[in-house]
């Protein structure tokens, strides 16, 4: 069973976290379960439930975030050349 936070659930629109009266009620359920609101929940039903469905799809294809690119003086100091010689050359590359 996956833990969940908050805002999977609500992005997936499940029923314990409806905005409403109950929304309180959802928050303290998530908060008492660890994120695990499904394991009680009368819809989860083995893991069939639309909602889990849905967590555990966008869980298991989320993208890995983007390495960022080399600063300037990173290069300057993995190179071992002056900062304004890494500009000059990105620059021509670029040009």
């Amino acid at each position: 069973m996956h833990s969940f936070n908050i805002t999977e659930y609500i992005e997936t629109d499940c029923f314990q976290l409806e905005r409403g009266p109950t929304f309180a009620v959802g928050i303290a359920l998530h908060l008492a379960t660890n994120g695990k609101i499904c394991e009680g929940c009368p819809k989860f039903n083995g893991g069939k439930c639309p909602d889990y469905k849905k967590m555990v799809f966008n869980r298991d294809n989320q993208t890995q975030p983007t390495p960022q690119p080399e600063t300037v003086r990173e290069e300057s100091i993995r190179r071992d050349i002056s900062i304004s010689e890494v500009r000059r050359q990105r620059n021509r590359d670029t040009s």
